[in-house]
């Protein structure tokens, strides 16, 4: 890691107690540069279809760069696997994620006059693991079958085919 970002492993070390210290602060700013963007996307969306586009367009940009943020995010979790102290600390950076992309994910479907069909964190939880599993599965594939965003966008709009018409008020 230290390497590739330009830096010896003392100067990395220097500024991070261990490697799961590190992991964690990366994990950090992907999930925040991921809920700006989830919301830009949200408040710039005219349409459902404006919507899934921007969304396929973000599954398609992490799926490229070899993969690297889904990749790490599959790395982070087994870590937490293995490490109990570890997995504490990451599952308080998702949950934290997952409550604040669950209630952008309420608003979108309010929006469109639907109820989520999971509780908002649990939505934003498999939102996040479906655009990750899409974006590790596209890797190395070539033809439109496996572009990670169409593969993403097919769940979501069942998600939304399947949400109940939300009550007037």
């Amino acid at each position: 890691i230290a390497a590739r970002a330009g830096y010896t492993r003392g100067a990395v070390y220097a500024n991070f107690a261990n490697k799961q210290a590190l992991l964690l602060e990366l994990m950090k700013r992907f999930l925040e540069t991921e809920l700006e963007n989830s919301r830009a996307v949200f408040e710039r969306a005219q349409s459902v279809e404006d919507f899934l586009a921007e969304a396929e367009a973000q599954v398609d940009a992490a799926a490229g760069d070899e993969g690297l943020w889904p990749m790490l995010g599959m790395e982070l979790q087994l870590q937490a696997a293995r490490d109990l102290e570890f997995r504490a600390l990451y599952n308080a950076e998702l949950d934290s994620f997952h409550e604040a992309l669950g209630q952008l994910l309420d608003r979108a479907f309010a929006a469109r006059g639907k109820k989520l069909p999971l509780e908002p964190h649990a939505l934003a939880a498999l939102t996040r693991v479906t655009g990750q599993a899409v974006a590790l599965l596209s890797l190395g594939r070539e033809g439109a079958a496996f572009r990670a965003g169409s593969l993403f966008t097919l769940i979501f709009r069942g998600l939304l085919e399947v949400a109940e018409a939300r009550e007037a008020h």
